[in-house]
């Protein structure tokens, strides 16, 4: 029909472009009506054939903006976009400028791809090795993939997908699989494109219907042809966070809309093509023209992406690596160009390619159309993916711990990585260096470059060589793996590997058996987020709950974090940025942990005493407190619950307990059961009837769960916090922490190569403290202690708790001095607030030498939540009653700052006496505040006259001291001595 309108061409080449068909003209007009009238059976039959039948419903109404009643359009109006005769087809349906092409299912290279940059993304080893060899990019994409597409959000110009090579009718996946997924990585003004089973046109539509995701697309001339709209579509919320990451783990949600502050500049714009077009090439226009508002604020909620924070830190590098006209890759040396230039480089692999300015570089001096194929993968998220995509470019997620996703014989003469190396741990060294192995052709090159070793990119690992444990970074692994191979190797800050083959052939033809770790857990589990790789989603939407996610643990499936052999196992499981962990009812000291900011939390004197006496932070809870846990909600990364918290009559209640324990987990924590191997299901926690369990999904590991990133679906916010200092509140089970926007998760890759650039994991955690995580911590706008500071005394809120480089006035520097010289070993912070004390120690450097440092009390539960997001552990504690430590557990020093004011006079010699008892001997007692004022004067009766006198704390101390025979020194900073008789 002359007369169909095209909604969704927006330049007058469009409007005219020719109708292509699958048969050319159709004179037999009848004939082809009666194609319009086929048996409802035989139309059961054609959507059998193309997975379509589950989404089709019988009295299904195409949506409005798909709607054209009057003029269904006929077979001939289909673009044939795979065949011969389409020649330029597919440029007069979109634009000129549409460049980044994702053929899904298309096994041969059609010639109205020919102007585009085009990855195939087939399901077929023998489809993909067929395109690899014709010198395209060609992903294999596994089955165990195919519930998900690894591109970005908006990423994709064009995406065009083949229905026959999709299940039922092949053994590709479902065509409801990716559906999805292809319609949230299509780029505003983008088309979609259906190839092959022309027939369908009709049933796609009402299958589209079922998928609200659908509005964002408006019809063309071509029925099998649809443009995504330039903006967000109406009636649709916005989705929180990107549809997909390296991990493969999240389920796109079809009920949202990947976020766009404001439409894009559509690229059929005729202006904005005429800018592009001036160029040599439609890659450099591209290039050139990109807009940068595109790339920032791609969250919703005032929440940051890489790209935004990137910009804000470093404009400069921003500017140059990412948006530059001419950009430049200052790692890529100029013998791989020469290489290029000469022909002897024919297949490149950019592995960590980022913003795809390597391939932008090779653009603009003209090298990278001598290439077949370039190909690149991997970035920190998708905002990072989304660069690529504004330059007309392709890069895709892979987590390079997993065997790559290229055909077997699918060979790169180089391989080249950059700045990414430092990231991987010691158990994926050799894997990664594998993965990249089987895809190098004999003769080919490795080119690896990373910044030189730092301190914490250090690791104990065992020398293959030797057997010994030596210390070594990713540098020396790639030294050791080349001798095992029979490579060369040369340089040292930036490293070539030559691979030779001994007969001339590729090294391994099939897929390399995966590396096992140290604690024995498969190469495939990914760095940061292996706990994710076996999530669930429960019936409301949200991370699983406790009847369907919460399973019971099988033999041979446990994470033995408290075995000797554990190693890293913690470490591996959680991740690298995971750092505070309360250890419930593990009665001993846990190799695992070492890396970890421990508490040990015990029911048994001896047990609290013997890990105290080993230098290790220890609490004794007595029975009076079983029903409560002194720590604020969402303010520990790890808790793990040993065997004795399981030991009837000497530990709380697991009912009573597990509550607790759910409201103190931070987002993205971890819950980790470590029970003997011997225990039977029967005994393993019980989740059923709580409700606060549906904040917890499960991992790989039967024991191991981690807590959502925000709050669950289907029950309400607590009004307050937990607990408190009382200890009288009792934990309402059937709501949960109040949580305004979900947290940074931990185990983001974002997050952690923030937090591995600092010196070590305490002072990074410090450096990268996330200042909304602390305000406005409770509902319906009730303010907690951190609102109030703020907003009050803002130069001290930032000074003091959201510093980079934190600092306790109060703290004498002879302290530091005699813990440098080994004088002081125990400190316990009593009043430790936001731990600006611990904070700064480790800045200094001084808090590795304590064993253990502790802290205790704080206002409220906002207070606690700085030292949680530092990455600490502080608790709540009314130094009025007896301390919660062992009667052998002696501290050096005890220091309070800013709090005896607060005491009244009936309370002054029971909290000194308080102190006093875990004080050893010769130990100082420091105690600082304000002077004092009138009303912290108090009437009281002097020991000594018996007379009642006014009196504040000051006096009170000077009295005590005198009863005890301490020695006192300072007046307005006190230091208290203790002397023991013998």
């Amino acid at each position: 029909r002359s007369d169909w309108p095209a909604s969704g061409a927006s330049s007058p080449r469009q409007m005219e472009a020719p109708r292509s068909t699958r048969g050319g003209s159709c004179p037999w007009r009848r004939l082809c009506l009666v194609a319009l009238c086929l048996p409802l059976s035989f139309l059961g039959y054609l959507l059998q054939k193309s997975g379509l039948e589950q989404m089709v419903s019988p009295s299904a109404v195409l949506p409005e903006h798909l709607q054209e009643p009057a003029s269904r359009p006929s077979v001939r109006d289909y673009l044939d976009v795979l065949g011969a005769a389409c020649g330029d087809c597919l440029r007069s349906a979109t634009s000129r400028v549409h460049r980044s092409v994702v053929a899904i299912g298309v096994a041969e290279a059609p010639p109205a791809f020919a102007s585009y940059r085009v990855y195939y993304f087939n399901f077929a080893e023998q489809a993909a090795a067929a395109l690899f060899h014709a010198g395209h990019s060609s992903i294999w994409w596994r089955e165990e993939y195919f519930h998900v597409l690894p591109f970005a959000d908006l990423a994709l110009d064009v995406v065009v997908v083949n229905l026959a090579a999709l299940a039922p009718a092949s053994s590709g996946p479902t065509w409801s699989a990716i559906l999805l997924h292809v319609l949230r990585t299509l780029r505003p003004s983008g088309f979609l494109v259906f190839a092959q089973l022309d027939q369908m046109v009709e049933p796609l539509w009402y299958a589209l219907d079922a998928v609200p995701l659908a509005k964002i697309l408006s019809r063309t001339r071509y029925a099998n042809v649809f443009r995504r709209v330039d903006g967000m579509a109406p009636g649709l919320s916005a989705c929180d966070s990107c549809g997909s990451d390296m991990y493969f783990s999240k389920a796109v949600n079809a009920t949202c809309q990947p976020y766009t502050k404001q439409p894009f500049i559509p690229l059929d714009d005729p202006a904005f093509q005429e800018k592009v077009l001036q160029w040599k090439s439609l890659g450099e226009g591209r290039m050139r023209q990109i807009t940068e508002q595109h790339l920032l604020e791609t969250l919703p909620n005032g929440e940051r992406a890489w790209t935004d924070r990137i910009k804000k830190q470093v404009p400069g590098w921003w500017k140059t690596n990412y948006i530059s006209k001419t950009p430049v890759k200052p790692e890529w040396p100029a013998t791989l160009t020469h290489l290029i230039m000469e022909g002897r480089v024919k297949r490149v692999l950019d592995a960590g390619a980022g913003g795809c300015t390597l391939e932008g570089m090779l653009e603009h001096q003209g090298y990278l159309r001598k290439l077949s194929p370039f190909m690149a993968f991997g970035a920190y998220d998708c905002s990072m993916l989304r660069i690529c995509g504004e330059r007309g470019m392709i890069n895709f997620f892979f987590n390079w711990h997993n065997s790559l996703p290229f055909c077997r014989s699918c060979k790169f003469d180089v391989i080249f990585q950059a700045e990414g190396m430092h990231h991987d741990q010691p158990e994926h060294w050799h894997a990664t260096l594998n993965n990249f192995d089987e895809h190098l052709a004999c003769d080919g090159l490795m080119y690896l470059t990373d910044h030189e070793c730092k301190e914490q990119e250090y690791h104990q690992v065992r020398s293959n060589k030797t057997g010994l444990m030596v210390r070594m970074c990713w540098r020396d692994a790639v030294s050791e793996w080349v001798k095992l191979k029979g490579y060369h190797v040369s340089g040292l800050a930036k490293m070539t590997v030559h691979k030779r083959c001994a007969d001339g052939s590729a090294v391994s033809e099939g897929p390399h058996e995966k590396d096992e770790n140290v604690s024995g857990h498969s190469s495939e589990t990914s760095r940061e987020k292996p706990e994710e790789a076996d999530v669930s989603s429960s019936a409301d939407g949200g991370p699983g709950s406790a009847s369907d996610t919460l399973g019971q643990a099988s033999a041979g499936e446990q994470l033995d974090v408290l075995a000797a052999s554990c190693g890293h196992c913690l470490r591996s499981a959680t991740s690298h940025a995971h750092r505070s962990v309360l250890a419930i009812g593990v009665t001993e000291v846990v190799p695992a942990f070492k890396s970890f900011r421990v508490y040990y939390f015990n029911f048994v004197e001896d047990v609290a005493s013997a890990i105290f006496e080993a230098g290790q932070p220890s609490i004794l809870w007595r029975r009076e407190h079983f029903h409560i846990l002194p720590f604020a909600d969402l303010a520990i990364d790890i808790i793990v619950a040993g065997p004795a918290t399981f030991s009837s009559g000497l530990a709380p209640q697991w009912s009573d307990l597990l509550p607790q324990i759910l409201r103190i987990l931070r987002p993205s924590g971890f819950l980790v059961f470590a029970q003997p191997a011997d225990v039977s299901e029967q005994q393993w926690p019980a989740f059923d009837g709580i409700p606060l369990a549906k904040v917890l999904s499960k991992t790989r590991y039967a024991n191991v769960f981690r807590r959502i990133d925000g709050m669950a679906s289907g029950y309400p916010p607590c009004n307050e916090c937990g607990t408190d200092m009382s200890f009288e509140k009792k934990t309402d089970a059937t709501c949960q922490p109040y949580i305004k926007h979900p947290f940074v998760a931990l185990d983001s890759k974002t997050f952690q190569e923030q937090i591995l650039r600092s010196k070590n994991l305490a002072e990074g955690r410090m450096k990268h403290i996330v200042e909304e995580h602390l305000l406005e911590v409770l509902p319906n706008g009730a303010l907690e202690w951190s609102d109030r500071i703020k907003a009050q005394v803002p130069e001290w809120w930032k000074s003091n708790y959201i510093s980079k480089t934190p600092v306790k006035p109060e703290w004498p520097i002879t302290f530091s001095q005699w813990i440098g010289t080994g004088k002081v070993k125990r400190v316990l912070d009593a009043g430790a607030g936001g731990c600006t004390l611990e904070a700064m120690l480790e800045h200094q450097g001084h808090a590795s030498k304590l064993s253990p440092f502790m802290a205790f009390g704080a206002y409220d539960c906002s207070m606690l939540r700085i030292c949680g997001e530092r990455g600490t552990i502080n608790f709540f504690w009314n130094w009025h009653n007896p301390l919660p430590f062992c009667k052998s557990c002696k501290f050096d020093v005890i220091f309070q700052a800013e709090g005896m004011h607060h005491d009244k006079g009936d309370d002054w010699h029971g909290t000194l006496n308080n102190f006093d008892q875990h004080l050893a001997c010769n130990g100082v007692m420091y105690l600082t505040d304000h002077e004092c004022q009138a009303k912290e004067y108090h009437l009281v009766r002097n020991n000594k006259t018996g007379k009642m006198i006014k009196m504040c704390w000051r006096d009170a101390v000077l009295e005590w001291a005198a009863l005890k025979g301490y020695q006192v020194s300072g007046t307005l900073y006190m230091t208290v001595q203790k002397h023991c008789r013998l």
